[in-house]
């Protein structure tokens, strides 16, 4: 990639020129949000959280628009949890961050996708939250330091906890009915949903 000036805006994947306001690279972002209506209309929306702790959705037939919305997800510059998406709801994890004014570690988040607003948010306080959320119908995964938590979907609520023996720092994979995590110490441990 050619060395531009440092007046320049990054979003994962997606590289703008600030001075002329021009998009120099892109690639499609970790959700997608087909036909989402918000308030300036129906859009097939992309999105993805910046270092800066702010997730970005954006029109992905008109990247050059700019965002569709934001929203501030951590306080934190290492932000780098990617999202998830259900068909229905967005699931914005982070770090460090404050949620009713209580000083948090991380946190994971359900948006709405038509605006941004949030429809619940969990203050988490075992570790921040550096790999990206899973999630199946029903239960969103995430997690923070060395705890894999299982979530309700729909409330937040906090369904199964479980310590490993170390940081994790990957996202959980599912398949078959079956959550496999693994942690920083190389241990691969697999529950049954």
């Amino acid at each position: 990639m050619r060395n531009f000036s440092s007046r320049q805006v990054t979003l994962p994947g997606l590289l703008i020129l600030a001075t002329v306001l021009a998009i120099c690279a892109s690639a499609l972002f970790a959700a997608h949000a087909k036909g989402t209506s918000s308030p300036n209309g129906t859009h097939d929306l992309v999105g993805a959280v910046n270092k800066n702790g702010i997730f970005y959705a954006l029109d992905r037939t008109s990247l050059s628009s700019g965002p569709v919305w934001s929203a501030k997800t951590s306080t934190s510059t290492i932000s780098i949890s990617s999202s998830a998406w259900d068909g229905r709801t967005l699931y914005v994890a982070g770090r460090d961050t404050s949620i009713g004014g209580k000083s948090c570690k991380g946190s994971l988040r359900a948006l709405n996708p038509a605006n941004g607003h949030f429809i619940w948010q969990d203050c988490l306080n075992d570790g921040g939250v550096l790999g990206p959320v899973s999630a199946v119908s029903g239960v969103v995964f995430v997690s923070e330091g060395s705890h894999l938590l299982a979530m309700n979907a729909a409330t937040g609520h906090i369904l199964f906890n479980y310590t490993t023996s170390a940081l994790i720092q990957g996202g959980a994979s599912i398949s078959n009915g079956v959550v496999y995590q693994g942690n920083s110490a190389g241990t691969l441990y697999a529950f049954g949903l």
